[in-house]
């Protein structure tokens, strides 16, 4: 099964000798690791290592932050719409909404629903015509 500990002391270990790709995937392999232990705050940060180094190897430039369904769902919850709300508004499962907003949250690092907000608008993904189009 593998030490966690020791694996994520490997991974920073390959960060430093520059194999980044590598890294991330030893990163992921300890996440699983630790979920594997029912330690789910090790395992969320584990994923949020192997995260932020998969980031500095992909140009921010050639890929959005956001695909289309994460943002329209993301401004909705941004407006303080509820969950059941978007569901019914986008012909989507309650689930299907916690599920794309717990990915929104990790990538854009909100806390709540009014960071959620701020973090949308200062990215440029805050997404007001999907708001006003399920309003009313």
């Amino acid at each position: 099964d593998g030490d966690p500990l020791a694996a994520g002391a490997a991974a920073e270990r390959l960060v430093l000798a520059g194999a980044v790709g590598r890294a991330v995937d030893l990163w992921r392999a300890t996440a699983t690791m630790y979920r594997r232990r029912s330690n789910g705050a090790a395992a969320r940060s584990a994923t949020r290592r192997a995260d932020e180094l998969q980031a500095t190897l992909e140009p921010a430039s050639t890929r959005p932050l956001l695909g289309e369904r994460e943002r329209q769902m993301a401004s909705l919850a941004a407006a303080r719409w509820q969950n059941r709300e978007i569901a019914e508004a986008l012909g989507v499962s309650v689930r299907t909404v916690e599920n794309t907003l717990a990915k929104v949250f990790r990538k854009v690092g909100a806390a709540g629903r009014t960071d959620l907000r701020v973090r949308l608008e200062a990215l440029g993904q805050y997404d007001a015509t999907a708001v006003d189009s399920f309003s009313d």
